[in-house]
């Protein structure tokens, strides 16, 4: 081996490389029985977290009402409101057309993110819906505007119960 190989053998990588550093992701708890440093392991309790709440109420979910409107329905509707607010997020439908489907808010912010001087087909490719309650909708659409595919996110509610459904949340991403 002559001197230049083991000289370079020995020196440490270049100074402005870092090594990469692994840091425990700060959402991750301490493990069970685990003591913080600097405190004594006979006066620390071990703490178990509370169970959580289920995310959708209880006494809300279940079957739609024998009356109310069924799935099908909901989806027919939903895609429906979707091809309506698309047309006017693109420019070839006034948002005055929202009016009665919409709160104002709604209609002020698809107004606001109009999209206009694309040339192509303008429609909602896709319209994936659930409900949540039996009274509310959440919709995921993914919308084609010419060449360019965004995601429109909604919100349908009937408030009070039986009413007709209105659109209470948007947004274009």
């Amino acid at each position: 081996m002559t001197a230049l190989a083991a000289a370079s053998a020995v020196t440490p990588p270049h100074p402005t490389t870092r090594r990469p550093r692994m840091r425990r992701p700060a959402h991750e708890p301490e493990p069970v029985g685990a003591t913080p440093p600097g405190t004594d392991p006979a006066v620390t309790a071990v703490v178990v977290p509370a169970p959580r709440a289920p995310a959708v109420a209880v006494a809300d979910t279940g079957p739609p009402d024998p009356g109310g409107p069924s799935d099908d329905d909901v989806r027919r509707r939903a895609t429906a409101t979707v091809r309506a607010m698309v047309e006017v997020l693109a420019g070839r439908r006034p948002p005055a057309h929202l009016a009665g489907v919409a709160r104002p808010e709604v209609v002020r912010y698809l107004t606001a993110s109009r999209t206009t001087g694309r040339d192509g087909p303008v429609a909602p490719a896709r319209v994936h819906v659930t409900r949540p309650t039996r009274q509310a909708a959440e919709i995921v659409a993914v919308c084609r505007f010419g060449e360019r595919f965004r995601a429109l996110t909604v919100r349908l509610d009937r408030d009070p119960p039986g009413s007709a459904w209105c659109v209470t949340a948007v947004r274009l991403v």
